[in-house]
């Protein structure tokens, strides 16, 4: 697709309209947006006992990778895998992953197969999806000048923090994009800047000066009276950062159990 620059006239009231710009930059048109069709294909994957709920559909996606590691064969080319429900997987066409077969504690089945049509409100879901993975891919695969190296934050990507100003905190910008439609059918990709936030200290630190207490009150303090949508604690994320001096190499993880640290302690 072709991306140009896209400004918003303002529409502020005329006492107003002194404070801001006649124009300012919002979003990015995709002057091409017919281009925004792809052959799909939709599975359900369905989980035995009940119910699917929304913090399930991870799990549901997985399943899907699982699959298609299991069929490589079967799949051509690089793809994707978008979520659209709980259950309801988008998958692209040369994708001929077999239906009604069971994966582990899901049952994968074929739903239906067709070109998105960028006008059609059924179909925004998979296309925004779809853009969304490829933006993915092109902060995976390519480094920015400007930017400089970046660590992923789920669907966004964080500038590497600068360990040398011996900083308590280090604030990382952090960049994404989303697909949007505007009046009109108009399709758009909107910048996300926002910042995330690391501890100055590593685990080592803490460990070294003897300070694991301090640690541990960090971590209840960020699950305190917090639980996620399966009524369990909310999860703690770290950075690992493996980085020489000839390579970038940084990742977050999640503590599989945070609360062995406060034996330790």
């Amino acid at each position: 697709m072709t991306i140009s620059a896209a400004s918003t006239q303002n529409l502020q009231k005329p006492e107003q309209a002194s404070q801001l710009p006649e124009t300012f930059l919002s979003c990015y048109d995709i002057v091409n947006s017919d281009a925004l069709r792809w052959g799909v294909r939709l599975y359900k994957v369905r989980r035995d006992g009940g119910e699917q709920t929304h913090a399930e559909q991870g799990d549901a996606k997985q399943t899907i990778w699982s699959l298609r590691k299991k069929h490589k064969e079967l799949c051509r080319g690089y793809g994707f895998v978008v979520d659209l429900d709980e259950e309801t997987i988008a998958v692209p066409s040369g994708w001929n992953l077999p239906g009604d077969v069971r994966e582990g504690e899901y049952l994968v089945t074929f739903d239906s197969e067709f070109t998105t049509e960028p006008t059609n409100r059924r179909h925004r879901s998979i296309i925004t999806g779809i853009i969304r993975e490829g933006i993915k891919k092109h902060f995976k695969d390519n480094r920015s000048d400007a930017l400089g190296d970046w660590w992923q934050d789920y669907d966004r990507f964080c500038q590497m923090p600068d360990y040398g100003n011996g900083s308590d905190i280090h604030f990382c910008r952090k960049f994404g994009a989303a697909a949007k439609t505007l009046v009109g059918d108009r399709w758009v990709i909107q910048p996300l800047i926002s910042t995330a936030t690391l501890d100055g200290r590593t685990f080592a630190d803490y460990f070294r000066d003897g300070d694991v207490a301090t640690l541990t009150e960090m971590i209840e303090a960020k699950q305190a009276n917090r639980l996620d949508r399966r009524n369990r604690a909310t999860a703690v994320r770290v950075l690992r950062d493996e980085s020489t001096e000839f390579l970038t190499k940084a990742g977050v993880l999640e503590l599989e159990e945070p609360n062995l640290l406060i034996g330790i302690a």
